[in-house]
């Protein structure tokens, strides 16, 4: 944040898709993409350690995001109807728990709450997962669809704020133009 050189993180063979901060800063929980199925990686910020999280046969995650009590990385299975999924980031050990049916997540300050915001018909809503219950519960619903979209893979991201008060997320939006353009001649008819 202070300026210097920036240095590579993954190697040059990695796709790195997205991270998330552990809570003391010394590593970075990393979805890598160089093969199929995406991995997860816990990569060292202050030295050149590395080591993928073995998770189990068949299972993908998307969205991933370091507990702040770092007990926990959640994430969104691929499989299982979009179950939400904790990831012990010392041995990959996996805990499935209920989907938030949210594209995105976000932890309480104190990790023992996932938040996401799920596409309910015509409206949003805005969900909390406890987790040690597993127990789903609905906070707040909006009378508008939120389109909360990933278009760039990983580049979906909803955080809390310090106080723990508010979220903030990114909407998808479309907007298009039609333009008349004139001049145009098409080519002579070519025949076969």
């Amino acid at each position: 944040a202070s300026g210097g050189t920036p240095r590579p993180i993954t190697p040059k063979s990695a796709f790195a898709i997205r991270s998330s901060w552990s809570p003391d800063g010394r590593s970075l929980a990393i979805e890598v993409g160089e093969s199929r199925p995406d991995q997860l990686w816990i990569y060292g910020v202050g030295d050149s350690t590395a080591r993928r999280l073995s998770l189990p046969r068949g299972i993908e995650v998307r969205q991933t995001e370091w507990s702040p009590t770092a007990e926990w990385i959640v994430g969104i299975s691929d499989v299982d109807g979009g179950a939400t999924v904790l990831i012990h980031p010392k041995d990959g050990t996996l805990r499935k728990l209920p989907s938030l049916e949210s594209p995105v997540l976000t932890w309480s300050r104190d990790g023992k709450t996932v938040y996401g915001v799920a596409a309910a018909g015509d409206r949003s809503e805005l969900r909390a997962l406890d987790v040690a219950s597993g127990t789903v519960r609905t906070l707040a619903s909006y009378p508008t669809r939120l389109r909360l979209e990933d278009n760039i893979d990983g580049s979906l991201r909803m955080t809390l704020a310090p106080d723990g008060q508010s979220l903030v997320t990114t909407l998808l939006s479309d907007r298009s133009n039609v333009w008349m353009l004139k001049g145009l001649h098409p080519p002579r008819k070519t025949w076969w």
